[in-house]
């Protein structure tokens, strides 16, 4: 694999390479939101850099109509960090009524399926770039061609964002038994198996991870991960991509 890193882009430029980016893959439309700080302060691109043509009436709606909190596929990047594919019959159909709603108004917009990659950018700078297509199934390849082929310029975006960005807050003091803990938490590992590895208690496992949830303000161990991720205490990994029913 070869890591390409795009160089800092401007807001005026970033919007051209995004639109050409996605006529290249033969997007139908893509959206690119951002968010900043913990209290997840809505940081925009410039409009024509975050919304193509297609899909800004889909995203006036969204925003009208506050699905955010609602929408389970930003709800499962926001707790997970992982890329999802996904297409509208997954939801329009057996969903929750408000999941119903939404899905319903995607595909009245022509778009049907979709991938949505979390970025990741410094100063806890963090959003979602969704390519949206309007056939009704997705080839699992080519997504995941489509995922690692965005992020480096999605990062980029998200970077460039940052200097339309308030402050943010300092990172929790956690102490290194917390990130050493968390680190493992990140790879998949229990408490218990955590206790194994740095020869300690389950018990002890448990209270360091508690407490960095705590400083970290999350309610999940995907949550604190996802925090710490953005406030740049733990390295951002390139995650494979699943698929969500």
């Amino acid at each position: 694999m070869i890591v390409v890193d795009f160089p800092e882009v401007s807001d005026v430029a970033g919007s051209r390479i995004l639109d050409n980016y996605a006529d290249s893959r033969g997007w139908s439309g893509y959206i690119c939101s951002v968010e900043g700080g913990r209290s997840g302060t809505h940081i925009p691109l410039k409009a024509s850099g975050a919304v193509s043509s297609s899909a800004r009436k889909l995203i006036e709606q969204y925003t009208r109509e506050e699905f955010g909190d609602e929408d389970p596929v930003q709800c499962w990047i926001r707790d997970n960090a992982k890329p999802v594919i996904w297409t509208v019959d997954e939801f329009r159909h057996n969903g929750s009524p408000r999941q119903r709603e939404l899905f319903t108004i995607v595909a009245d917009e022509g778009f049907h399926s979709g991938v949505s990659i979390p970025l990741f950018g410094p100063s806890n700078i963090r959003g979602t770039l969704v390519a949206l297509d309007s056939a009704e199934s997705i080839e699992v390849d080519r997504a995941i061609d489509e995922i690692k082929e965005s992020i480096p310029l999605g990062n980029s975006l998200i970077t460039c964002a940052c200097r339309q960005a308030p402050p943010s807050p300092a990172a929790p003091a956690l102490t290194a038994r917390e990130i050493e803990c968390l680190r493992w938490v990140a790879m998949g590992k229990t408490s218990w198996e955590i206790s194994l590895i740095l020869a300690i208690s389950a018990r002890t496992a448990d209270f360091h991870v508690q407490n960095a949830m705590a400083k970290l303000d999350a309610s999940s161990r995907q949550q604190a991960i996802y925090n710490a991720m953005g406030l740049g205490l733990l390295p951002r990994p390139m995650p494979a991509p699943e698929t969500i029913a």
